[in-house]
């Protein structure tokens, strides 16, 4: 039997939960270390002064990011926590250009039109992409531009997460409703009648690298336990052989990545965050202080440090990234 997609309800409970407890011992934020940067580095020029939404915004790391640059930025989220989080988050620092509120891209309306959208890490959980899209376009100003992230599956970890799913129907992720293609992201926005500009791969390290290992091995027992499998099946699993397969060949895929970066077809990044902390008084936990000082330095953690816009190895990214225009 197959376990079904989780409902709005559902993901909504799910987002309770992370931002009720685990921001707070540093073990969830939204996204990954040097996503959000990549993603400025990438649009840097294009945020210049400029008006800027970020949809999905969670702790708000993406949005202050493009603060120090834009004009003005909107960020909104559907959890209410996740906000409380973000401006908390931005009373650290010294922007006041930054206007965080609990929102939902059905819901959203607005006379505003964006120079820039930020849609990172979200289309992969919405009902219908396409639609959603649709709604962003109406959102922005004349060639005004939609910057789309979602995770890759050409990859190593997408192969062997992309082989449980369909074989076996294990939910991989339980708040993803679809696993999403470069090439499907970009029939998307074409269908929209937005102009893709920019097709680039980023966090290589999670798609072929050591972090691939560490997120399988973990991921994959959790699938089974959460899964409609007959307990006696999940009792029979060993997982020691696909953990040594795993392991092997990462050896080489970590060879290629070498190459890659050798032949500057996998380019760094600079740092993007130029923040000046400033400790709010209410804030008297020392360790939230120190991670939220982590979580803002997005870019000078040195993870996640290359991205591609060479074809074809811009489409095997850990992540796809894409960058839309209005026409």
């Amino acid at each position: 039997m197959e376990k079904p997609r989780p409902a709005k309800s559902q993901l909504q409970k799910i987002y309770n939960q992370r931002y009720k407890t685990s921001f707070f011992i540093g073990e969830y934020f939204t996204g990954f270390n040097g996503l959000s940067s990549q993603l400025i580095f990438l649009a840097k020029k294009d945020t210049e002064n400029k008006f800027v939404l970020d949809v999905g915004c969670g702790a708000g790391r993406l949005a202050l990011l493009a603060a120090q640059f834009a004009k003005s930025v909107d960020a909104f989220d559907l959890n209410a926590k996740a906000i409380d989080l973000a401006k908390i988050v931005a009373d650290c620092t010294t922007l006041k250009n930054v206007n965080f509120f609990v929102d939902n891209l059905e819901t959203y309306r607005t006379a505003k039109k964006y120079d820039v959208i930020f849609y990172s890490e979200t289309i992969e959980h919405v009902n219908n992409p396409l639609l959603s899209l649709k709604n962003l376009k109406r959102l922005l100003a004349p060639k005004g531009q939609i910057v789309i992230t979602c995770p890759n599956f050409q990859n190593l970890r997408g192969y062997s997460y992309m082989s449980f799913l369909t074989l076996f129907k294990l939910l991989m992720s339980p708040s993803d409703r679809q696993e999403i293609s470069p090439f499907q992201l970009q029939g998307w926005c074409r269908h929209n009648g937005l102009k893709v500009v920019t097709i680039a791969g980023a966090l290589y390290e999670r798609g072929w690298g050591n972090e691939c290992v560490k997120d399988m091995i973990k991921r994959l027992p959790l699938a089974v336990r959460d899964s409609c499998l007959p307990q006696q099946v999940k009792n029979q699993i060993k997982y020691d052989g696909y953990d040594s397969w795993l392991k092997d060949s990462v050896l080489y895929t970590n060879e290629l990545l070498k190459h890659l970066v050798k032949q500057n077809i996998l380019k760094t990044r600079l740092d993007i965050a130029k923040f000046k902390f400033t400790r709010p008084n209410y804030l008297k936990d020392d360790k939230l202080w120190k991670r939220i000082k982590f979580y803002l330095r997005d870019g000078e953690n040195k993870e996640n440090l290359y991205h591609c816009v060479d074809y074809p190895w811009n489409l095997f990214g850990g992540n796809n990234i894409v960058i839309a225009e209005k026409v």
